[in-house]
């Protein structure tokens, strides 16, 4: 029978209750009801995206950054706000802080884990000073996670462990893990 019903919007629950729970692992504090599932990474970050962004609103990214989310800030009509990527720890925070502070964007986009195209992998005290430094300048921070899963040495702690609820949004997916 439930094969043949409609299934809830944001998701099947026991699924959103293992999602949380494998999050929590990794240092966020939420339940199943904090966690919508969507078709892959991509579908999650249109929705975020669509949510938040107006066209000519300024968002952040790092740069280089993945082509597919640059396309999706295109559609939005989204004015691009290049952060250039340092080494293998990912953007400058101390520029980051400037910038933000400066343009105000609606929103930062970071792969924060073996980032594409760059590789970097923003360690964990500068995961807790870049979700510090958005929430001071109003800016909601869109942490995409999509290779977390694949760091060696296993999978860092999201950004969601430093996060009130008030500025981190989390995507992430499992086409790079458990089906690539």
């Amino acid at each position: 029978a439930g094969m043949y019903a409609y299934h809830h919007p944001e998701g099947d629950h026991r699924l959103r209750e293992l999602l949380a729970g494998r999050l929590n692992a990794r240092g966020a504090n939420i339940g199943a009801n904090d966690v919508v599932t969507t078709t892959g990474c991509t579908q999650a970050l249109q929705v975020m995206i669509s949510i938040l962004v107006k066209p000519g609103d300024i968002v952040a990214v790092e740069a280089p950054a993945y082509y597919g989310m640059l396309e999706l800030l295109s559609e939005a009509g989204a004015q691009v706000l290049p952060i250039p990527v340092r080494g293998g720890e990912g953007i400058d925070l101390d520029l980051t802080e400037e910038l933000l502070t400066r343009w105000k964007p609606r929103c930062l986009i970071v792969c924060a884990a073996l980032s594409n195209p760059s590789g970097a992998t923003i360690p964990d005290e500068s995961r807790k000073r870049l979700v510090e430094i958005c929430r001071a300048n109003g800016v909601r921070l869109i942490e995409d996670d999509i290779y977390g899963e694949l760091v060696d040495g296993g999978a860092p702690r999201t950004m969601l462990a430093w996060d009130d609820g008030s500025t981190v949004s989390y995507v992430t997916s499992f086409s790079k893990t458990i089906s690539p």
